[in-house]
């Protein structure tokens, strides 16, 4: 076997450590190489990283600005002109008003000597260089917060724009005429499915009497007219113009509710016979700024036979008019219930105050009772 006395050991210890020190030294002249030049300000000009940071650290003065070398107080000068110091002259001039940019026949004027004290535009200049200076990474971090707040901002714009036009482009066929007419006859023939289950047989039991064996209804003019007379005091009562006592939902504040008749109905002519479960009415929803909905009440009655309260069937809601400013008003009365088609109740609550005055007060509920308004007849 080899045999290796300790001197060799000793040699090629050092010999293996100096290679070693020789191959850190490449190895850091190239790292240096390579990240001598990056940009420390993304988009700006390339700078030497090193250089940079020292030069942050070293020139921390005022006169370590560019062009700034000579704006400092001179108190050596200022005593040719009779002062002790510069602060000792600003406070004489201010004393007896003298003008610090006149030199007074002398060969400087007090703020060429003390422009620090004096305030000068060439101070002012400085500082601001110098206050910039300092404020590089303060400005990368604006630079990143306007970046992802503008990201933000705009997929929240566009994830917005894309649920807007997916509502757009759903509502012919949640809102279709198929679609509301069997949703009132559910509501006026109280069948309203109670499991997922059933649904699927009250659309079949619902199409097949009305399309069953292609019968086609038809009338003569000798079929009576059947009408249904809605009782006075009802529509004495409930009949007419709302508006949204303060300080229930902001948005609503100015919300005005109309129950009437609906006066571009079709009425029966002389050698017409129409068949008609009630006379028609209409559901107005109003605002100051223009938004107008209306609603066709299909039934409206006495809700479980108290004459308080009333129950009007909607369908068919109309968009007369509504400004883009309006969007979130309808929003807030469909989450509230106001929909079509939908069952309403309104409710007349009466009391006498202490004072023997009468108050005239009306709920506007959901078909879950919830109460989505209280309104005041005007």
């Amino acid at each position: 076997m080899f045999g290796f006395d300790k001197k060799h050991v000793l040699l090629f210890c050092i010999i293996s450590l100096v290679l070693f020190t020789f191959y850190c030294i490449i190895r850091l002249h190239y790292l240096k190489q390579k990240f001598a030049n990056i940009s420390v300000i993304p988009g700006t000009t390339k700078y030497n990283v090193i250089s940079y940071i020292n030069n942050i650290e070293s020139k921390s003065k005022l006169t370590d600005m560019p062009g700034c070398s000579s704006v400092y107080d001179d108190d050596i000068a200022v005593r040719d002109i009779g002062y002790n110091n510069c602060q000792t002259a600003y406070s004489d001039y201010l004393k007896n008003n003298y003008d610090v940019n006149n030199n007074y026949g002398l060969s400087k004027a007090l703020i060429d000597i003390c422009p620090v004290t004096c305030k000068s535009d060439a101070y002012v200049s400085c500082v601001k260089l110098l206050l910039n200076k300092f404020t590089d990474n303060a400005n990368i971090l604006d630079g990143v917060t306007a970046d992802v707040n503008t990201s933000i901002n705009t997929r929240l714009d566009d994830r917005n724009k894309m649920l807007n036009d997916i509502q757009d482009s759903m509502a012919p066929f949640i809102y279709s005429k198929d679609q509301n007419e069997f949703n009132i006859n559910m509501i006026v023939n109280d069948q309203v499915a109670k499991y997922p289950s059933e649904v699927l047989g009250l659309v079949n039991n619902y199409y097949q009497d009305r399309y069953k064996s292609g019968n086609v209804e038809s009338f003569t003019d000798n079929i009576s007219v059947s009408t249904y007379i809605v009782d006075p005091v009802l529509e004495n009562t409930f009949l007419g113009t709302y508006k949204a006592l303060k300080g229930q939902f902001l948005s609503l504040d100015d919300l005005t509710i109309t129950i009437g008749h609906d006066t571009n109905s079709t009425q029966p002519t002389k050698n017409s016979t129409i068949i008609s479960k009630q006379p028609n009415f209409i559901l107005t929803v109003s605002n100051s700024n223009n938004l107008k909905l209306t609603y066709t009440i299909d039934k409206l009655d006495n809700y479980k036979s108290m004459k308080s309260a009333i129950q009007m069937v909607l369908s068919n809601m109309t968009i007369v008019s509504q400004p883009k400013n309006t969007d979130n008003v309808q929003q807030l009365l469909s989450i509230l219930g106001v929909t079509s088609p939908t069952s309403l109740i309104m409710v007349n609550d009466q009391f006498t105050s202490s004072e023997g005055v009468l108050h005239k007060n009306y709920k506007l509920l959901n078909d879950n009772l919830d109460t989505i308004l209280v309104l005041q007849k005007v």
